[in-house]
């Protein structure tokens, strides 16, 4: 049994008195109620103190509330903790793990927000400007970090986490229209019509069609499948193509 400290203590304390040690790791030096100090039993994680230990009796554990309790270490003063409750913390929050005996429940947000974990609440993600990329997307704990579009990237949208992207090169037999700046990527036309308009580039139409050029689609040749194709796209974008030219 360990040596009493040279000042006396107030005999309603419960706090382990850490200057003292215990023989057994499993035992915590414990100011008893009404009694000397003693080393006394530790509650496991998962469980907590009921009644604290006394100069005969040696503490009483209980476990805590499976989903409503928890302990996270071995105490023999402590008591089973409250579950956090995430969708009392902020509207926008919810449970990203569950509470189990041995640890607390873990929140995050809805989309476009972030969990703050030392103020309990939710906060929006920053959305980088065009011109800028976020160069660390917004996660569930961490905000987004937004960094200007280096020379040859570009980004023209509001968002928390899209990266700038690699400006386009014009290939053989294009023109460059319009270079790549912060906010836009470089425009290429056909040689042949330097007039184009920056909605879907030719590469990319041929992207499409090369998948389904090699064979007939339900009576369709792969010339009227490029041309369905094209017709297609400017229903779903919603315009008029300007320059007939473009299209065979």
């Amino acid at each position: 049994m360990p040596q009493a400290l040279q000042q006396p203590l107030n005999s309603t304390q419960l706090d382990p008195i850490r200057q003292e040690t215990c023989p057994s790791p499993n035992e915590e030096l414990v100011s008893t109620l009404n009694g000397p100090l003693r080393c006394c039993n530790k509650c496991p994680p998962g469980e907590g103190m009921l009644q604290l230990c006394t100069n005969q009796t040696q503490t009483v554990c209980r476990p805590c509330q499976e989903g409503s309790e928890f302990s996270l270490e071995a105490s023999a003063t402590a008591k089973c903790m409250q579950c956090k409750q995430c969708q009392e913390l902020h509207p926008f929050a919810k449970v990203r793990k569950h509470c189990t005996p041995t640890s607390d429940a873990v929140c995050e947000c809805v989309s476009g927000y972030f969990f703050i974990e030392a103020h309990s609440t939710c906060q929006s993600c920053t959305k980088c400007p065009p011109g800028q990329g976020a160069e660390k997307p917004c996660e569930w704990n961490k905000n987004s970090v937004c960094k200007p579009c280096a020379e040859g990237t570009w980004s023209s949208t509001d968002s928390a986490t899209d990266r700038c992207q690699t400006c386009r090169k014009c290939k053989p037999g294009q023109i460059e229209m319009r270079p790549c700046t912060a906010t836009q990527n470089t425009l290429c036309c056909p040689l042949h019509n330097p007039n184009c308009q920056d909605t879907f580039e030719e590469e990319e139409f041929d992207g499409m069609f090369k998948l389904v050029s090699c064979y007939t689609l339900f009576g369709f040749t792969s010339v009227s499948i490029k041309k369905l194709l094209r017709s297609f796209l400017f229903v779903i974008l919603d315009i008029e193509p300007i320059h007939h030219n473009l299209w065979p």
